[in-house]
């Protein structure tokens, strides 16, 4: 567990082999914020790599949402996600989760603002916090001009790349995907907007926003290029 705080491992969605420039800048950030120890990569499937039954089991059906059959790069980030939570809720039984999706670049200390993150655990722990900048999206209420932290509860999503999750808001939302698979047959649409519909049906689910942000998304803001948008299938 990172020392002073409720933060048992900082998980990030990556590879190495695959993303080398992603993990370089990574790597070099949290050995110099001596958190290297307390890091794991994982990357369970890629776009070419994903497990047939895994892809029958969730995404048999095209996406009724977006009106067309997810792409094989939205099916493999959400496969990532479900399989990173369920490695969480085997190996460990409390806490809380750091996950980054690979191209984050963060703006703040990262161990600064879990430490800030964990006064607000003591006092009324929340499911998650979103702590991206994700695709730029502000809270109608948020104060830009005042650096000092601000939270917001929020059933909007602004992307998946960085959350700070808690044991139990990890239970809470494995076993909505687990129920909307059985009911439905098939899951509908990509991890952020399917986040986003669970926590819609889930008022009781406390996810905060988090003013300033820790992290900002390296492919939305060129940093690194990302095919997702430009893939066909």
């Amino acid at each position: 567990m990172i020392p002073t705080t409720s933060v048992h491992t900082i998980f990030v969605i990556g590879n190495k082999e695959r993303e080398p420039d992603r993990i370089q800048y990574l790597d070099t950030y949290f050995s110099d914020h001596g958190l290297q120890q307390h890091v794991k990569y994982v990357q369970p499937t890629y776009k070419d790599t994903i497990p047939e039954g895994l892809r029958q089991l969730y995404f048999s059906e095209p996406s009724a949402l977006l009106g067309r059959p997810l792409k094989h790069s939205e099916i493999s980030i959400f496969l990532n996600f479900l399989l990173l939570f369920e490695t969480i809720l085997r190996d460990y039984s409390d806490g809380y989760f750091a996950i980054f999706e690979s191209d984050v670049r963060f703006e703040l200390p990262l161990i600064d603002y879990f430490r800030y993150m964990e006064q607000i655990i003591q006092l009324n722990p929340p499911d998650c916090f979103s702590i991206g900048s994700g695709c730029d999206l502000i809270h109608d209420d948020v104060n830009t001009e005042d650096m000092n932290f601000q939270l917001f509860p929020s059933e909007h999503v602004r992307c998946m790349d960085s959350f700070l999750f808690s044991y139990e808001g990890i239970r809470k939302f494995v076993t909505y995907i687990y129920e909307f698979q059985k009911k439905n047959g098939s899951i509908n649409q990509p991890i952020d907007n399917f986040f986003e519909t669970f926590l819609k049906d889930n008022t009781e689910f406390v996810q905060l926003w988090v003013w300033p942000s820790l992290t900002y998304q390296g492919s939305q803001n060129g940093a690194y290029r990302s095919s997702i948008q430009e893939d066909t299938q």
